[in-house]
């Protein structure tokens, strides 16, 4: 199986993008990078995908916000970013900027959800599985040419569950190699070459092949500070 390989280092940490509180760092959708230096709310770091990043802060509820300038590394661009309680990251300039202001009525519920919300919007997953009919293909893939005509990331997957060991290695490489033959041709496609690129070669995860795919006509994120 190949492993996915991450970005190397920089050499210094890069200034962040505005002052620690400033509501107008980038999250969600608005952050551009091809790797994210993702740290947990326990502090756990790890290195992984833009695209794989929204899907976990998706999946936590919470907001991924960048906390540092996007670096150059030999292997693509490398942002910091932290997954945040929904509004975190803005919430002491909003205290600073009205003491003892009370929240509006109906503005605390519902937090957790907006945030799964908005990280969810701005990425997207689209599961295939080998054996998939054409007629299936083209209307995942038209929900595909949407979400990068809206500036959305998306996922493409395409899932399998290999074959028993006592079966062989031949087989098990021949669900792979179909696997990987229909990821491939997925991304040749005309909805993906029209509307958006491919951020990197296919990888292999826990029963599935995927590759993340970057609007090609991305709007450029506001600068910092």
């Amino acid at each position: 199986m190949h492993e996915e390989v991450a970005p190397s280092q920089p050499s210094a940490p890069a200034a962040p993008p505005g002052k620690r509180g400033d509501p107008r760092r980038l999250a969600n959708g608005a952050i551009r990078a091809d790797w994210v230096r993702l740290v947990s709310p326990r502090g756990e770091h790890s290195v992984v995908r833009l695209v794989d990043a929204l899907h976990e802060a998706a999946r936590a509820s919470m907001d991924l916000v960048q906390v540092s300038r996007t670096q150059e590394t030999k292997d693509g661009t490398l942002a910091v970013c932290k997954l945040q309680p929904h509004g975190a990251a803005a919430a002491p300039a909003a205290a600073a900027a009205a003491p003892g202001a009370r929240p509006a009525a109906g503005a605390a519920p519902g937090g957790a959800g907006r945030a799964r919300g908005r990280a969810a919007d701005a990425a997207k997953e689209m599961r295939f599985s080998p054996g998939i009919a054409e007629h299936d293909i083209a209307v995942k893939m038209r929900k595909v040419a949407g979400f990068l005509a809206g500036g959305k990331t998306v996922k493409l997957s395409v899932q399998f569950r290999l074959p028993h060991p006592s079966k062989g290695e031949e087989a098990r490489e021949a669900v792979r190699r179909g696997a990987r033959e229909l990821i491939q041709s997925l991304v040749g496609r005309h909805e993906v070459q029209e509307g958006g690129k491919a951020t990197g070669a296919p990888q292999y995860g826990r029963g599935e092949i995927y590759v993340s795919l970057a609007p090609r006509a991305a709007p450029a994120p506001r600068a910092p500070g």
